[in-house]
């Protein structure tokens, strides 16, 4: 009776073992650890194109706030899309390497003919006339096991440096809006108080110019105003060109029609404070940290050291074949039985790919070594660059404090030439003169609350923080 329990289980064995080996494939590969992603790759990306910014009728320009630029920039830069194209691309090779560790399952359909002379399996040599078809399903995995799981591990490596160099540039890229929509903002601003300077030089002009012909005023006095007048005007002229290289830099940044010409909506310059004051130290650790440079080069470093672990082990590691076919065989469509056939094999490799690849070991080697050297490189760039822009903020803040303490005494200056005007003990020159003063400590200080924003921008993107609205 035991014999018998035996036998039929031995019987349904040999019988479904087709079918347990094919399964047995799929769950080969099914049971590799796939590469999940934290984040899945968005394949619906912001269609790039102009956005819709208010116009201003009278001046035919495109009046912009700055959270509308830094809005439009992170959807529509170049750089940032090439950059997220770079990352698709990463996606897709992580895909491609996981896939290889999964088997390849389809139908297949074979008419096999032969006509005249065989061997026979005794040695004999036969005349024969047959043929065959085979309709079945197959399975099977060819691939360097090594290889495939190091290739895995790299490629994941590879995608999250190329998420980390993705984060990179829109955070670059936004801080680089920033500062061009200040600079834009400034000269703007400086155009105001230039035209308001050629206004002051001109009256100055006209005032001398009656006192010459009346002999109460020597003629160089006039010349040498002349002189101040065409002087302003140039800077003026020099203001307006500037400010239309700022408004083509943004325009730039923001992907927008060559023929579109932007102007600041903020008529009002104060003082921004993103970054709370601490010490330099603190400030490059938290940039160490943040940095998505430094993690890129990071993720990068591991992923060539994978590679150098392939050359050196992944070849101890047999290249696997196995493959499973269920279906039919016949001498006729009509005519088929069933038919199960399976197969496995490893083997190893010696040479080129394989045991002994000295130059692909040097290869792996070289790029880990590119890859300590890159990272260092970076640690060092962003330490200096969070030192930097440390120190240009303490200077700037210097110099807003110099600038505000000339605009008071200007604006006293002014106050007091014309009290005294009033009370007729100072020509008008007098006070055209402080007006002029006035003037130019109101540029002195745009220039420096302006130049005090840019930096803070700066450092805050030095520092590997995220760009907030508002």
């Amino acid at each position: 009776m035991v014999k018998r329990c035996v036998q039929v289980i031995r019987a349904h064995i040999m019988r479904y073992s087709g079918y347990i080996f094919f399964i047995a494939i799929i769950i080969s590969g099914c049971s590799t650890d796939s590469f999940m992603y934290e984040r899945e790759f968005d394949l619906n990306p912001v269609q790039i194109g102009k956005k819709f910014i208010a116009v201003d009728e009278a001046s035919h320009t495109y009046k912009i706030d700055l959270d509308t630029a830094i809005r439009l920039t992170a959807d529509n830069n170049l750089e940032i899309s090439a950059a997220r194209e770079m990352l698709h691309e990463a996606y897709a090779k992580a895909l491609i390497a996981d896939n290889k560790l999964y088997p390849v399952i389809g139908p297949s359909v074979q008419f096999s003919r032969l006509e005249g002379e065989t061997q026979g399996t005794a040695g004999e040599f036969v005349d024969v006339d047959k043929q065959n078809y085979t309709a079945a399903l197959r399975a099977g995995i060819r691939l360097p096991l090594g290889d495939a799981i190091f290739s895995k591990l790299s490629a994941k490596k590879i995608y999250r440096a190329s998420e980390s160099s993705y984060a990179a540039v829109k955070k670059e890229k936004l801080m680089e809006t920033a500062v061009a929509y200040l600079e834009m903002l400034k000269w703007d601003q400086l155009g105001e108080i230039l035209e308001s300077t050629v206004k002051i030089s001109e009256t100055l002009v006209n005032e001398l110019d009656e006192s010459v012909k009346i002999g109460n005023t020597f003629r160089g006095e006039l010349l040498r105003a002349q002189t101040q007048l065409v002087h302003n005007k140039l800077e003026l002229v020099k203001a307006k060109g500037n400010l239309k290289e700022a408004s083509m830099r943004l325009v730039r940044l923001l992907n927008l029609d060559y023929s579109v010409e932007l102007a600041p909506a903020e008529q009002v310059v104060v003082p921004l404070e993103l970054v709370k004051q601490d010490n330099i130290d603190r400030f490059i650790s938290t940039a160490l940290n943040n940095r998505a440079e430094l993690q890129s080069a990071v993720k990068e470093l591991e992923a060539f050291e994978n590679e150098q672990s392939s050359s050196k082990w992944g070849a101890l590691i047999p290249d696997v074949i196995a493959e499973a076919s269920f279906g039919e065989f016949g001498p006729v469509p009509a005519d088929l039985d069933g038919q199960n056939i399976y197969f496995v094999g490893i083997g190893w490799r010696i040479g080129s790919g394989g045991l002994l690849d000295y130059g692909r070991m040097h290869l792996a080697n070289a790029r880990v070594k590119q890859a300590q050297i890159n990272l260092a490189k970076t640690q060092q760039k962003i330490k200096n660059e969070v030192k930097l822009y440390y120190e240009s903020l303490n200077l700037y803040q210097e110099q807003m404090k110099l600038a505000g303490d000339q605009l008071r005494y200007a604006e006293e200056s002014l106050k007091l030439s014309r009290e005294r005007q009033r009370a007729g003990s100072a020509i008008p020159l007098e006070v055209i003169h402080a007006e002029e003063s006035l003037t130019r400590a109101q540029s002195d200080a745009l220039v420096s609350i302006i130049g005090y924003n840019q930096t803070q921008f700066r450092l805050l993107w030095s520092l590997g923080e995220t760009l907030q609205k508002n």
